[in-house]
C-alpha cells in the first residue's frame, strides 16, 4: 500500500492531508490548531506516520505530540511523558476534541453522522 502525501500550501506545514486522513479529520485538525496559542510544529515528516509536536492544552507541557496512527486512520494525542508534573494524557482525536474544545467536537461529531462514520466500528462514539 503506498500512501501519497496530499500538499494544499507551499509554505503551509500544518496543511498535509496523509492518504488515509478523512478530510473531515483534516479539517477539524486544522481548526483546532488555529486554537493554539503557539502554532504546532510538524516534528518528523514521514506521511505513514507524521508527528506534531505541541504543547499540552491541559497542563501546558511543551513537546506533547499528535501522531497519525494509521491502523486506526486516526490521529493521538500524547502529552509529553518526561515530568510526572505533566498529566500524561494519552487520547484519540475524537476525545481529544471533545475535551478540549467541546463545541467543535459536536460540529464534527454531527459531519461524521452524515457521512455515516460514527458508532460501532469507528473511532468517533
Amino acid at each position: 500500500m503506498h500512501l501519497v502525501l496530499i500538499m494544499y500550501g507551499e509554505d503551509d506545514a500544518l496543511s498535509p492531508m496523509f492518504s488515509n486522513e478523512s478530510y473531515i479529520d483534516r479539517k477539524y485538525r486544522l481548526e483546532l490548531f488555529d486554537s493554539c496559542m503557539y502554532a504546532p510544529k510538524l516534528k518528523r515528516f514521514n506521511p505513514a506516520k507524521p508527528i506534531y509536536e505541541l504543547d499540552c492544552p491541559f497542563c501546558g507541557a511543551p513537546k506533547s505530540h499528535l501522531v497519525w496512527m494509521p491502523h486506526k486512520r486516526t490521529w493521538k494525542f500524547l502529552c509529553s511523558t518526561k515530568n510526572r508534573r505533566n498529566c500524561q494524557s494519552q487520547m484519540e482525536f475524537p476525545i481529544l476534541l471533545k475535551t478540549w474544545c467541546p463545541e467543535l467536537f459536536l460540529s464534527y461529531q454531527w459531519e461524521r453522522f452524515d457521512v455515516g462514520t460514527t458508532g460501532a466500528g469507528f473511532n468517533c462514539p
